[in-house]
């Protein structure tokens, strides 16, 4: 037993997981993600099959740790299905997870799949200058845009900034 789970601790230090979201727009999502509406959105445009769609379900699926750790040829799927799979509560998150091999830690990606930053509601005039910073500093073209309280519902509109397309 000892040794299938240092061959799981060795396997997870190995594992890279990327959570995304399909819904720039969600208030929970800014609430929980983006310290209070303070902090950024990345917008990415990924290659087909980079991210797969998380499953919501009500039950755990069922991975059999000690078998996966100690095969041979481990049972892919099995960890697939473990990895992209989340309580049902968290289903407004309509999240993506592309999953790789490079480790935990932050993560270089292709510049040219960033299109675009949203700006949280309270993002302040510090944060909008140190992503400009780091748009000039890349010289990569960008879309900026705002995530802006409507007025009728509890709901966020993303709108461009006016004149803000940094065209590098």
């Amino acid at each position: 037993l000892e040794i299938a789970r240092e061959a799981l601790a060795d396997s997870s230090k190995k594992m890279t997981v990327c959570s995304l979201s399909a819904c720039p727009d969600s208030v929970l999502m800014w609430s929980h993600y983006a310290a209070n509406h303070t902090g950024i959105c990345l917008r990415f445009i990924l290659p087909k099959n980079w991210a797969h769609p998380v499953a919501y379900a009500k039950e755990r699926p069922v991975l059999n740790r000690i078998k996966t750790s100690l095969a041979a040829e481990p049972d892919m799927s099995a960890w697939g299905r473990a990895l992209l799979t989340k309580a049902d509560f968290w289903s407004y998150e309509e999240e993506w997870r592309a999953l790789g091999g490079k480790g935990a830690g932050e993560q270089p990606f292709y510049p040219k799949a960033l299109w675009g930053i949203v700006f949280g509601a309270r993002a302040t005039a510090k944060t909008r200058a140190l992503v400009a910073a780091w748009i000039e500093e890349r010289g990569i073209p960008l879309d900026l845009m705002d995530a802006v309280p409507d007025r009728d519902t509890f709901r966020l509109n993303i709108v461009p900034q006016q004149g803000a397309i940094y065209s590098g």
